[in-house]
């Protein structure tokens, strides 16, 4: 846009014109990245297992981010040890290959929990392999998939060409759906063992969700609060447990931002209870225990059974204001 550093009335509309631009533009690849999370989101709750799960992520990365290889490599809590449950144009020997605390640049991740990105990738370090042969990468991504400092594992992805800024924001996005699956998996894995067990790992599962900075509630069928977290309580400004067996809806999501009411049967929340779908929101509003409302984003998850059955859901939210964000730690 022409005349933005001119030092008159049509320079300063040129230099707003240009903000809003910018903004809009922001705004919209901001939009876009929470469909694409949605979607993955969508593919993943489909996995009982990892390898059904790696197959959907790197399906998806593929295609939106032009990723030619990757590995999914998850934490051993016991030793802190790395094993590869999968990916994306492997070589052989990758498939189960474990890698140690400190070890090689996935393991530097974990050690480290940092990102690691290269342009320029070490010679030899992964090569892309398909039908017709091998090549080296012109990229690589190493990302620590974390959770409230908690390592679910390592994510490595190579490319042709290099991740830009846009590509990155993506990223984090997709990453967050990842890791909320990976947690979703373990504990799905845990209800097998014995109850002792089982209890510790449901312990150190709502430890997690204690110390997250987004409000989480979960809810049963009946669309009941069994759950929320610290975060949710002081955002709502609700006392612990006050919330617990209440109907949600009824409580906190009984209305619109102008006061008009919000029936049940068109709330996202209620219909994912019906219907098994993940649905993400861009702005809308709960009401606090004062009886003021807060503007919020959420998403709402279903928790599926084994049979796709859905038994519950999970919704985590974030305020949009700037003086609501600060109520969370």
């Amino acid at each position: 846009i022409g005349h933005q550093h001119d030092a008159t009335e049509i320079g300063d509309l040129a230099h707003s014109l240009a903000d809003f631009c910018r903004l809009e533009k922001q705004v919209s690849r901001q939009r876009q990245n929470k469909r694409q999370a949605t979607e993955l989101s969508l593919a993943l709750q489909q996995a009982h297992d990892h390898d059904q799960m790696t197959q959907a992520l790197f399906t998806q990365l593929a295609n939106l981010l032009d990723v030619r290889c990757g590995l999914l490599h998850l934490i051993d809590v016991t030793d802190g040890s790395l094993t590869c449950v999968g990916g994306y144009g492997l070589a052989a020997g990758d498939m189960g290959r474990r890698t140690a605390p400190g070890e090689g640049l996935a393991g530097q991740c974990a050690l480290d929990r940092k990102p690691l990105r290269f342009d320029r990738p070490p010679a030899g370090y992964l090569r892309i392999h398909s039908a017709t042969g091998a090549a080296e990468p012109s990229a690589l991504l190493i990302r620590p998939l974390l959770l409230n400092e908690h390592l679910f594992g390592v994510l490595e992805l190579a490319a042709f060409k290099p991740f830009d800024d846009a590509d990155l924001e993506l990223l984090e996005d997709l990453e967050q759906v990842v890791v909320i699956n990976l947690a979703n998996l373990d504990f799905l894995r845990r209800q097998s063992l014995d109850t002792s067990r089982v209890r510790a790992s449901e312990g150190n599962m709502r430890a997690i969700l204690d110390g997250m900075v987004e409000g989480i509630f979960s809810l049963d069928r009946d669309g009941k609060v069994l759950y929320i977290n610290p975060a949710a309580c002081r955002i709502l400004g609700y006392p612990p447990d006050a919330l617990l067996g209440q109907p949600a809806h009824e409580r906190v999501h009984h209305s619109h931002a102008d006061g008009h009411p919000h029936p049940r049967e068109s709330c996202p929340m209620y219909l994912t209870l019906m219907d098994g779908q993940t649905r993400s929101v861009e702005r809308d509003v709960l009401w606090r225990r004062d009886g003021s409302p807060v503007a919020i984003s959420y998403r709402t998850t279903p928790l599926l059974e084994a049979d796709g059955q859905c038994i519950g859901s999970v919704i985590d939210f974030s305020p949009l204001d700037e003086s609501d964000r600060r109520q969370t730690p």
